[in-house]
């Protein structure tokens, strides 16, 4: 059986789908491979499944909100992956 092939995409290149790939690769290669990072100005990618994780953009802002967002992404990667098991 074939793993699953995920893409996280963001609208704006903000880093979100940057930290999404590299914690993907890190918690989860072994379960799913990354497809691509971010697709500029393209959401209507065909897929099976998708989800819209509504993060906010912690580009501009500080610290604390880049370590809350890293950390939610890391929590939704970690379910994703229980999924795709």
């Amino acid at each position: 059986m074939s793993k699953p092939k995920v893409a996280f995409i963001c609208v704006h290149n903000s880093c979100r789908s940057q930290i999404a790939e590299a914690l993907g690769k890190y918690l989860a290669e072994d379960v799913f491979p990354m497809l691509l990072r971010w697709y500029r100005d393209k959401t209507q990618l065909p897929c099976k499944h998708r989800e819209d994780w509504g993060l906010n953009n912690p580009t501009g802002k500080g610290e604390k909100e880049f370590l809350e967002t890293i950390q939610m992404i890391h929590e939704k990667i970690q379910a994703l992956k229980k999924r795709f098991k």
